[in-house]
């Protein structure tokens, strides 16, 4: 496969498995999910 993935947005990890720049990137520490209920569900 083909990594398309910007070769500034790479980030090494800190000792906690975590990207040592993941509360400066509001998309990592800030994101949000949207849930679509089926008909049943409502």
């Amino acid at each position: 496969f083909t990594d398309e993935t910007p070769r500034d947005y790479y980030c090494n990890l800190g000792p906690d498995s975590r990207r040592r720049d993941a509360d400066e990137r509001p998309e990592l520490c800030r994101g949000t999910v949207e849930f679509v209920a089926s008909k049943e569900y409502m």
